[in-house]
């Protein structure tokens, strides 16, 4: 019997961090995310995509961030100025431009890959042997992850990130707007992921290069 339940725990054990899943989602973007400036208010003209990878018993999240300056467009409340019309520029534009002018954008003196993406995950979840940052069950999938992390370590605690259905795709976000995600399959999820890394590396070494062809001294 004890050899039974050993057996058991294992397979289950096993079938839990050796789940693999890939998932593409939408969500409604904020006022400063691909939107424009339509009759006088900031419209959302495009939703923005999240990509998952979820696999080993760890996660993480990755997304585009807008890329181009604020256009400013006249708060009808104020009469001041309101920021609008962000969107995520193609990197071929940006690799292109940071060739020529030795910046890919304006708006930030020292460029890095979070100028570009933005990535959330279970790092440090090592941290908390007791408790796991996957959960897994048949109908939902709960993801945790470490928050206080510029406080010091004492002050570090495990929260839910998000959970998601496992039937109807909806992910909720504490705090945050729903996502809407389908399963795709790695080669897709790495199409994606891949590519926007590798242009970010392209953007930064443009860079790079610029600044060391033209400088005085």
């Amino acid at each position: 019997m004890k050899k039974l339940i050993l057996i058991s725990a294992l397979l289950f054990s096993f079938n839990g961090w050796t789940d693999e899943i890939y998932l593409e989602c939408e969500r409604e973007g904020s006022a400063n995310n691909d939107s424009a400036w339509i009759n006088q208010s900031c419209k959302i003209t495009k939703k923005i995509k999240h990509y998952y990878e979820i696999k080993e018993g760890s996660w993480r999240v990755t997304n585009r961030l807008k890329t181009t300056d604020s256009i400013p467009g006249i708060n009808p409340e104020t009469g001041g100025n309101q920021l609008c019309g962000d969107k995520a520029e193609p990197f071929d534009v940006l690799i292109a431009r940071a060739k020529e002018t030795g910046k890919a954008i304006y708006w930030t003196k020292r460029i890095s890959r979070e100028n570009f993406l933005m990535e959330f995950g279970s790092d440090l979840m090592e941290d908390f042997p007791s408790q796991a940052a996957v959960i897994y069950s048949d109908r939902e999938i709960k993801l945790n992850w470490v928050t206080g992390k510029l406080l010091k370590k004492p002050n570090w605690e495990v929260s839910l990130y998000a959970s998601m259905d496992r039937l109807t795709g909806v992910v909720k976000i504490p705090y945050g707007s729903d996502e809407y995600c389908s399963a795709i399959s790695k080669k897709d999820y790495m199409k994606v992921v891949g590519n926007w890394d590798q242009k970010v590396n392209e953007i930064l070494k443009a860079e790079k290069d610029f600044l060391n062809k033209n400088k005085k001294f």
